[in-house]
């Protein structure tokens, strides 16, 4: 494996981290301030976030580490159709192109889930103040 693509996969796994760490740190927040009881469902919804963002890491993962960053995008008419299919390269790029696909569908699944949880926290942030007025 190059040395670029170990520093992709730290920097993934990196990034991953530090969302465990910030979703961790929200929810011992949440909770030691308010008790289980008032677990909201952005609360909910930011644990389904940090497991679809975990799969859409796994999948970057795989298309530097498995597929060896290979796939369709890039590539003329003329390259494709020079492609042998029982070459190795078309293998990779066929499969490389398919987790690609399954990581651009995760991303965008994370970020409706996040504008999901933003909605909810904001109607109960006004929620709040309009009841106290």
């Amino acid at each position: 494996m190059s040395a670029e693509a170990e520093k992709f996969i730290r920097e993934v796994w990196g990034l991953q981290g530090a969302a465990y760490l910030v979703v961790g740190m929200r929810y011992y927040s949440r909770i030691s301030t308010l008790g289980w009881r008032k677990v909201s469902w952005d609360d909910l919804l930011m644990g389904v976030a940090t497991l679809v963002y975990t799969a859409e890491s796994v999948a970057a993962y795989y298309v530097v580490a498995f597929w060896k960053g290979f796939a369709n995008n890039g590539m003329t008419d003329e390259q494709r159709a020079t492609l042998d299919p029982a070459s190795e390269e078309w293998q990779l790029r066929v499969n490389g192109s398919k987790t690609h696909v399954i990581g651009l569908l995760l991303y965008t699944t994370l970020l409706w889930l996040l504008k999901a949880c933003w909605v909810i926290y904001y109607s109960r942030l006004t929620y709040v103040t309009l009841s106290t007025t």
